[in-house]
């Protein structure tokens, strides 16, 4: 059974080497994203959590509610998300989407962290590195974002890298 865990950031490999002694069989995913950027000349890699502090757990010890109420104050865990036995089809779709979406070294393809028209986003690499923007308009070739006062034309497949401001 899969289950949702917020964990602790500064503890996550903790948690994991506790649980991994207290249930059997214990497999872990956590999808990833990579964020390039660009400073000093130079392009750097950072790799972050899809999840944001969340991770997916499997055992099948986790349908035991004895067993799950016994493991909620393991170190580096804030808490399971309740409702792990009506949600076991949608947490199954969603791993099976992201791996879908992983590239060769099992990050999330850019494309699957789609631009939202209500979020702030800030340039990582590129002539616009730092410059925030928001997005106007998006079609099948192209986006149209706002960069202060300027409205500007990006063809999607140049890749640009950009994260959540």
């Amino acid at each position: 059974m899969w289950v949702v865990a917020k964990y602790n950031i500064g503890q996550v490999n903790i948690f994991r080497k506790e649980l991994s002694q207290k249930a059997s069989n214990v497999k872990f995913y956590v999808p990833k994203i990579k964020i390039s950027f660009f400073k000093n000349k130079k392009i750097y890699n950072k790799e972050r959590s899809l999840l944001n502090g969340y991770l997916l757990c499997f055992s099948k010890d986790f349908s035991n509610p004895i067993f799950m109420n016994n493991i909620s104050g393991i170190k580096g865990l804030t808490y399971f998300l309740k409702g792990e036995n009506l949600y076991q089809r949608e947490i199954l779709k969603f791993i099976e989407s992201c791996k879908l979406q992983e590239d060769c070294d099992g990050y999330i393809k850019k494309e699957y962290t789609d631009l939202s028209f209500t979020k702030l986003y800030q340039f990582n690499s590129g002539p616009l590195t730092n410059l925030f923007f928001k997005l106007i308009e998006k079609n099948k070739k192209q986006i149209k974002v706002s960069v202060g006062n300027k409205n500007i034309f990006l063809k999607k497949n140049i890749g640009y890298s950009y994260q959540l401001a």
